[in-house]
Order: structure tokens, then sequence, then C-alpha cells
């Protein structure tokens, strides 16, 4: 699974507690229909576009929505369906995404902290990624893509 649960620190382990580096980037929501709610995002809160891109290995068109400090990332999925959140075809909120411009070095920092992630990989989007979640669960990417920088 790419999304693993967070896994304790060890008592005696060395920690830092924040990077300087690591901004809010996205949150990514899987919706119904992607021009509808792109309008709804431009016109009612002032988002504008930025990048749209296709994962057409799961049937999926996307647009990153720029608030001018962050990014909302609309999913749209040929095939609808109700279910787990984690699902990323599922619609809802999927994650919560940190930019950083060290992706290597926030891995280590995070997994040297006791969190447990995912290896860093290229995405459809450009970007590069990993993933780590929450005490309650929540996925959060820590993200990194010069073309889409905050």
């Amino acid at each position: 699974n790419a999304h693993e649960p967070v896994k304790e620190s060890p008592p005696n382990s060395k920690k830092t507690h924040h990077s300087s580096c690591m901004k809010l980037h996205h949150v990514a929501l899987t919706v119904r229909d992607l021009e509808k709610s792109e309008a709804f995002y431009v016109e009612h809160f002032g988002l504008s576009v930025a990048h749209r891109y296709a994962k057409e290995e799961i049937g999926a068109r996307a647009v990153f929505l720029s608030t001018g400090s962050i990014y909302f990332e609309l999913f749209s999925f040929d095939e609808k369906k109700i279910g787990e959140l984690t699902d990323l075809s599922v619609t809802g909120i999927k994650h919560i995404a940190f930019y950083t411009d060290d992706i290597a070095r926030e891995h280590v920092r995070l997994t040297t902290n006791g969190l447990t992630c995912t290896e860093p990989k290229i995405g459809s989007s450009d970007g590069t990624y990993f993933f780590t979640t929450d005490p309650d669960g929540h996925q959060i990417e820590i993200y990194q893509n010069p073309a889409l920088s905050v």
C-alpha cells in the first residue's frame, strides 16, 4: 500500500522538530464534473488555472487551480465510485500536500523522525512526491515540482 500508517519514533532517536523549507502546496479533491467544479472555484473564489494533466492509466483528468499561495488539485474520473476516501477516484478530500525544494532531504528527515514514508517517485503531474500519514491516518504528501513551486 502506498500510504502506510505512521510508526512511532524510538524514545532515544534524534529528531528535528520542523523544516523551514516546507510549505503547504495543495489540497486534492475528486469531483464528479471537472469543468463544473473548475468553473465554480474560478468564479466564486477567484482561483486561476495553473496546470492541466491526465492520468490516462486510471481514467482521470485533473487541473491545478491556484489561490496565489496554494493550489487546489481537482480530479474527475471516467468511472464514478462511492467507496473509501483513500481511493483516489472517490469523491472527497484525498490528501494534504506540503511543498519542499529538496524532496530527498525531507524524506530522510521524516523517516529519521520515525514516520513511515513511501519512496519518492515522479508522478503524472511531473512532480516528485512521497506520502506519509498523520496520527489519524490522513494522507500527507510531500511534493516537489519547480514548475508548481509556492
